[in-house]
């Protein structure tokens, strides 16, 4: 399958999540670390709460109390880390 098929059919698989979960009332709130670079979440359960932090900011636009918080959130979800 090409990379444009791909991409389509992609398109179409979330276009069709979104009728079904509008049409049943649901919302989908994914979890933090669905957003996160893989790299961050690696850091994170490896307990390198400071990396984890350097990393997540450089890919994003987040304050470091933001990238600090969203690190935290991973780590108590893998590890029982800061609360």
């Amino acid at each position: 399958m090409s990379s444009d098929n791909l991409h389509r059919r992609v398109g179409e698989l979330e276009a069709k999540v979104a009728f079904l979960l509008e049409h049943l009332g649901l919302t989908y709130e994914p979890e933090p670390e669905e957003l996160l670079p893989p790299e961050v979440i690696e850091l994170a359960q490896r307990g390198q709460t400071v990396q984890a932090i350097q990393v997540l900011r450089e890919h994003t636009n987040m304050s470091l109390k933001e990238a600090k918080d969203l690190v935290d959130e991973v780590m108590r979800r893998y590890q029982g880390g800061p609360s």
